[in-house]
């Protein structure tokens, strides 16, 4: 069972890449560009901006001037947040996924 703390936040990361990509780069020192996030990924180009655009939405990215992105989260309590879906995620990444997926579409 995923603690209620989380589901929010879980139920925010549609789709799956949204997920997959706040993980890899959880660095924040490290910036991001959207076409070499598009490579990584083996994405497209749309998605991988709605994901940023979701991931700046909830206050786990941020824009910089250059246009590449970094992981910080607004506030310590995200930050603790995301580290316990860390954990979740390596030790249950199916029932993340379930989670993610069972989210109802905004759309």
């Amino acid at each position: 069972m995923i603690p209620a703390e989380l589901a929010g936040l879980i139920q925010s990361l549609r789709p799956l890449w949204a997920l997959e990509l706040l993980l890899l780069h959880r660095k924040p020192e490290q910036a991001c560009r959207v076409d070499d996030l598009v490579v990584e990924l083996r994405s497209s180009r749309a998605l991988i901006d709605g994901v940023l655009s979701r991931l700046h939405e909830l206050g786990l990215v941020e824009r910089q001037p250059d246009g590449t992105y970094r992981y910080r989260t607004a506030a310590p309590a995200l930050e603790d947040l995301v580290g316990e879906l860390d954990r979740l995620h390596a030790e249950r990444p199916l029932a993340i996924a379930q989670a993610i997926h069972g989210a109802p579409d905004e759309k």
